[in-house]
């Protein structure tokens, strides 16, 4: 049996959801059967980090900052696919998720444009990093929603790890950690782990003292 995943409003969840959907003459039933479909792809067995919680999270801390974001619906979509697909013996959910979420969306009758911005947005979770096609705002506050996780403290650090850690006992322990801190060491070397300047000052350096600590300790 699935565990419930604690503290989630759902109802709120997918109120928002259906909302993206307002204005583009779609049908509710299936805005309705998509939601059911990613809720329970986000609740599947093993999903202890990238799960509802981790989406909600993503979307509360994108909506703080709403007023500076230009395509609020494309944003919120591409954080509701971007983990859509989680298989960790595969290296390429992010290119599944994206073509999950083409087909379903187009399907249900979504523009070509907003599709294809939302797939974009999805490839780029993949090495975190901005393009010059994709460099605006959006993308970069899109891109540190999901990294935020990396910054705080570290004993929060440190409880999200355990989660993530416990995602991949299927994997060696020998094996998850070389995966480890190649992803840690990959993160390290870029010029800033965060593209927005606010979060850059608030997160930037416990970030990196978070990943050097778990880095020395594998």
């Amino acid at each position: 049996m699935k565990k419930v995943q604690k503290n989630l409003n759902i109802e709120k969840l997918r109120k928002n959801f259906s909302h993206l959907f307002v204005g583009m003459d779609l049908q509710k039933t299936e805005i309705e059967f998509l939601f059911s479909e990613l809720k329970e792809m986000y609740e599947q067995e093993g999903r202890y980090y990238h799960n509802l919680k981790h989406i909600e999270r993503m979307l509360s801390f994108l909506e703080r900052r709403v007023d500076r974001i230009e395509d609020w619906v494309s944003i919120q979509l591409a954080v509701w696919f971007h983990d859509c697909i989680y298989d960790i013996h595969d290296s390429k959910n992010e290119e599944r998720s994206a073509d999950f979420a083409r087909k379903r969306l187009s399907d249900l009758g979504v523009s070509e444009d907003l599709v294809e911005k939302v797939a974009d947005l999805i490839l780029l979770t993949k090495k975190h990093e901005i393009t010059a096609k994709h460099s605006n705002y959006d993308t970069k506050i899109f891109l540190d929603s999901d990294l935020m996780s990396l910054g705080g403290s570290f004993e929060e650090y440190s409880k999200i790890f355990e989660r993530i850690k416990k995602e991949y006992s299927e994997i060696p322990s020998e094996v998850f950690k070389n995966g480890r801190r190649v992803f840690l060491q990959s993160i390290l070397s870029k010029p800033r782990i965060f593209y927005t300047d606010e979060m850059f000052l608030e997160f930037e350096q416990d970030a990196r003292r978070n990943l050097e600590r778990e880095l020395v300790s594998i």
